[in-house]
């Protein structure tokens, strides 16, 4: 028995402190045994599990040819998106035997597109001036490598000109102090003057009329339209024919462009006055209409039961003024009240002497 009161051997308890032999980290697991601190007895090994995994991410970022993203040590992503490429820059100027080349690089991080070939110097190049439907620019011809004058601004009736671009995105506005070495065309763009003013027309399709208020504005005003309807008719809906508005309440906003609307209207359904047919009995019998109302103009077909004893004589017209042929009448624009008459059946030796 040592100090602390204990045999060596299996099933006892000792009074032990942890040795550790490898430390866990978020990548494996550790190892460690128990040693009584009094006789020095050593339990077996056992494992000390892997640390839990807390993302972290550095403040650079890595990339591939398409997407850059922060990078976890343990290999998550974190912000993963597309690059966003800048604008083209000539890295190799081209000479009369050699080709230039162009690269443009990530606006976020630093990854680095080579390519856009610039072909060997011919001695002249030509700029197309693509007015865009504005007045005409004449194309220009200029020695390979030098710059192209801004031409006299071209005019668009309505439209205000903003500046030459490299494509018809007008992204890229051209810079004239920029050399060129190859053919290309620049786009002129434009914007709508807004002083520039468009018709609002109404069509109508015969059974009412609209309007709009203004009939002429400029983009962006709001344009109220009303409509007065034929007698017998009501309003349906409005019809747009051209300039790609949407109409809600009867209101739209202008766009750049003539706008041609219709107004559509319907029949107002008219539902009949219905009035009612009574059958009154004379208590020897019961009689009934079908239907027991009905608007003017429909046929009425009226029935009988006689009692015990009695048989139907005839019908009788209250008030209403029909005219009954074969239990049928046709229903008046009024109210109608008809009485079921019955009779005594009589055997023979039973008729009353006359």
């Amino acid at each position: 028995m040592c100090a602390c009161g204990k045999t060596d051997g299996g099933n006892i308890d000792h009074i032990n402190e942890t040795i550790v032999l490898e430390e866990a980290t978020e990548d494996k697991n550790g190892l460690a045994y128990d040693q009584c601190t009094v006789c020095g007895y050593n339990g077996n090994p056992y494992v000390i599990p892997a640390t839990d995994h807390s993302h972290n991410y550095p403040n650079t970022w890595t990339y591939d040819n398409s997407h850059h993203w922060h990078e976890c040590t343990c290999g998550d992503r974190s912000d993963e998106t597309w690059h966003t490429m800048g604008s083209w820059v000539t890295s190799k100027y081209p000479t009369a035997t050699s080709a230039g080349s162009r690269e443009r690089t990530c606006t976020v991080c630093d990854f680095k597109e080579i390519g856009g070939v610039i072909p060997a110097l011919t001695e002249q190049v030509v700029v197309i001036f693509d007015s865009q439907g504005g007045s005409l620019v004449a194309d220009k011809t200029i020695d390979n490598g030098s710059k192209v004058d801004k031409p006299t601004d071209p005019t668009k009736e309505g439209y205000s000109f903003i500046g030459w671009y490299t494509s018809t995105d007008y992204i890229n506005e051209w810079k004239f102090a920029s050399s060129i070495y190859e053919s290309m065309t620049l786009y002129a763009k434009w914007e709508i003057d807004p002083g520039l003013v468009f018709e609002i027309s109404i069509e109508n399709d015969g059974n009412g009329t609209g309007k709009a208020s203004p009939t002429t504005a400029s983009e962006g005003t709001e344009i109220s339209l009303s409509y007065t309807a034929n007698e017998g008719y009501k309003f349906k809906e409005w019809q747009v024919i051209s300039g790609g508005v949407s109409i809600v309440d009867n209101k739209f906003t202008m766009p750049a462009n003539p706008v041609v609307v219709k107004a559509v209207f319907e029949v107002i359904e008219v539902i009949p006055e219905t009035y009612a047919v009574t059958v009154q009995n004379d208590g020897n019998g019961t009689g009934s209409a079908n239907p027991a109302s009905a608007s003017a103009g429909t046929e009425i077909s009226l029935s009988y039961t006689a009692n015990e004893g009695y048989k139907f004589k005839q019908w009788q017209v209250v008030n209403g003024g029909v005219s009954i042929v074969d239990n049928k009448f046709t229903m008046p624009a009024n109210a109608v009240v008809v009485k079921a008459i019955f009779e005594k059946k009589w055997k023979s030796y039973q008729k009353p002497m006359l």
